[in-house]
């Protein structure tokens, strides 16, 4: 049964399910969504393993979990946002998102990071984020600025070699 985490005035942040594996693939398979990510060739049997793995778990579960991110006029998945809540401190938290080519440059991205550090912050007791991006990702780092991150001179768990580190705590 799908899970409706919150919604935003364009986006509907929800559960995945094996209904959602051709779009997920589909997006994440294109090379220039690929270009940053740590996958180069997302298969029919990544997007399998990904979403058997997220229906074992929670969101708010020390562990990546990826949430759904679909238009409310029509429906159509357009991206995923994953939380990762650390092991090791449950109140540190790292996100990350990837949107179909067809949907960037239209705040779709900004808009659900948005919602999704509120959940966080206000639903499951997280004090901190953090993110990273390629230093050539300019948009994705344009997104965590816009979110109110702030860029950090450090590296944390899980952190990609060369990539830079933005953090944010709850206020």
């Amino acid at each position: 049964m799908t899970q409706i985490f919150f919604e935003t005035e364009r986006l509907i942040a929800r559960s995945l399910d094996m209904t959602d594996l051709k779009d997920i693939v589909a997006y994440r398979s294109d090379p220039e969504v690929a270009k940053y990510q740590d996958w180069k060739n997302f298969t029919l049997e990544n997007g399998r393993n990904l979403i058997t793995d997220n229906l074992k778990h929670r969101l708010g579960d020390p562990c990546w979990y990826q949430i759904g991110i679909e238009r409310k006029d029509d429906g159509v998945l357009i991206g995923d946002c994953g939380l990762r809540i650390f092991a090791n401190d449950h109140h540190r938290a790292q996100i990350g998102y990837t949107f179909g080519k067809d949907h960037w440059g239209q705040g779709y991205a900004t808009e659900a990071v948005g919602a999704l550090i509120d959940y966080a912050f206000h639903r499951l007791g997280v004090q901190q984020i953090m993110a990273s991006a390629h230093p050539e990702n300019l948009a994705s780092q344009n997104v965590l600025r816009k979110s109110k991150f702030l860029m950090k001179n450090e590296t944390f768990e899980g952190l990609w070699p060369g990539d830079v580190v933005y953090a944010l705590r709850i206020n």
